[in-house]
C-alpha cells in the first residue's frame, strides 16, 4: 500500500464530490489516500490495521473485484462482502480483522482515509439516505 497527502487540485475534487455526495467529511488535516494494488489473484492476509489515526475506510474500485472478509476475535470469518467498480465499501479496518482476496485475476482499489472524529457507524442512515437521492 502506498499513502501519500493530498498536493493536487482533482484529488481535492474528487474527494469534494464524495463528500457531497454521501455526507461523509473527507477532507481533514489528516487526509491520506492510497492505491492499493493487487495482481495475480492475491491475497490479504488476515489482520487488523493499527497505527493509524484514521479508523475507517472509503474503498472505490477501479479495476477488478475484491472479496473482503470479516472476522471473530477467534479469527472466524463471519461475513464477507464482493465489491468491484461502480460499487464502494466502508470498512472500520482499525476495528475489525479483515482478510480479503482478488477475484478477477487483477484488483486497483482507491483507498480514502475518514476523518477520525466521524463515525459512519452513527450515521449510517444518513448516508445510506444520501445514496438513495
Amino acid at each position: 500500500c502506498t499513502f501519500c497527502p493530498i498536493y493536487c487540485d482533482l484529488v481535492k475534487n474528487i474527494l469534494l464530490e464524495i463528500e457531497e455526495r454521501l455526507s461523509i467529511p473527507l477532507i481533514h488535516p489528516k487526509t491520506y489516500i492510497g492505491f492499493w494494488e493487487y495482481t495475480n489473484y492475491a491475497k490479504l492476509p488476515l489482520h487488523k490495521d493499527g497505527k493509524m489515526d484514521e479508523s475507517q475506510t472509503i474503498l472505490l474500485p477501479l479495476i477488478g473485484k475484491f472479496k473482503t472478509y470479516c472476522h471473530d476475535d477467534d479469527d472466524n470469518i463471519i461475513d464477507s462482502v464482493i465489491y468491484e467498480p461502480g460499487c464502494f465499501g466502508i470498512l472500520n479496518n482499525m476495528k475489525h480483522k479483515h482478510s480479503g482476496e482478488t477475484i478477477s485475476g487483477y484488483r486497483l482499489v482507491l483507498t480514502i482515509m475518514i476523518s477520525p472524529e466521524y463515525s459512519v457507524l452513527d450515521n449510517f442512515d444518513k448516508i445510506k439516505d444520501r445514496l438513495h437521492e
